[in-house]
């Protein structure tokens, strides 16, 4: 279950992440121009981080910390960077792809080591 968590507050933390920039920004109920849209979509990202934040600390209750962060990290750049690459028109030349491969495969890697395996 915990390993559920850890890929929850991922997806979340990477949803916030994606309105954030397709909202231009965190806005506020402040200022001149007010545009109750963008206020609103604000609060939907304050919303997936608070969400990501729950399910994050659930996870790293019952993994290694160490772990934990690091999977989070990675999983949460390949995900902004592969949206960015194919929705947002972001560069995806040969070693940006190469390294964002190699992070994928450093996920799997921290995944399959950092778990026991059931003794025989």
């Amino acid at each position: 279950m915990a390993w559920i968590y850890l890929f929850l507050s991922s997806f979340f933390e990477i949803l916030g992440t994606i309105i954030l920039k397709k909202n231009h920004g965190f806005h506020l109920a402040f200022g001149d121009s007010f545009d109750p849209k963008r206020f609103t979509t604000s609060a939907f990202v304050a919303l997936c981080y608070i969400i990501c934040t729950l399910f994050f600390g659930a996870a790293i209750k019952r993994l290694d910390a160490s772990i934990v962060m690091a999977i989070w990290s990675a999983l949460n750049i390949a995900g902004v960077a592969t949206y960015a690459m194919i929705f947002l028109n972001e560069p995806h030349g040969l070693y940006r792809m190469l390294f964002l491969t190699l992070t994928v495969i450093s996920i799997v890697g921290l995944i399959l080591t950092g778990t026991k395996l059931p003794a025989k």
